[in-house]
């Protein structure tokens, strides 16, 4: 494959290793305060308290972190990437301050549009 990635360049079966990064207890606080403000992002002692027993990343959090992942080993170099669909999500564990998380990203099937999108018609009255 070429440094830029185009739709005619992937194939069902190819796998990207998407890298790792770490979350800490500050991004969490940072996320959970600003997005998803249950206690259990954004008060430590309440999340203690909690049947996950301390503090733990948002569900949205830990889909933002893949997504960072994602566009640095993946979509920044695609000649044309549109989000389309994201099948399913599943949170296996709960992400806490100090877990590495990484990933693989794996190319399942390519559909091509049958049609242009629809055009806007904002504003004309």
């Amino acid at each position: 494959m070429s440094s830029v990635l185009y739709a005619e360049d992937l194939r069902p079966g190819d796998v990207f290793e998407l890298g790792s990064t770490t979350v800490d207890k500050d991004e969490i606080l940072e996320f959970g305060r600003r997005f998803d403000p249950l206690p259990l992002h954004t008060d430590e002692d309440a999340a203690a308290a909690s049947r996950f027993g301390g503090l733990i990343a948002s569900g949205f959090h830990t889909v933002a972190v893949l997504q960072r992942l994602l566009v640095d080993a993946v979509f920044s170099r695609s000649g044309v990437i549109a989000g389309r669909e994201i099948d399913s999500v599943r949170m296996r564990a709960p992400v806490r301050p100090g877990d590495m998380l990484h990933g693989t990203m794996e190319i399942v099937e390519i559909r091509h549009a049958t049609t242009a999108p629809p055009s806007s018609t904002a504003g004309a009255r």
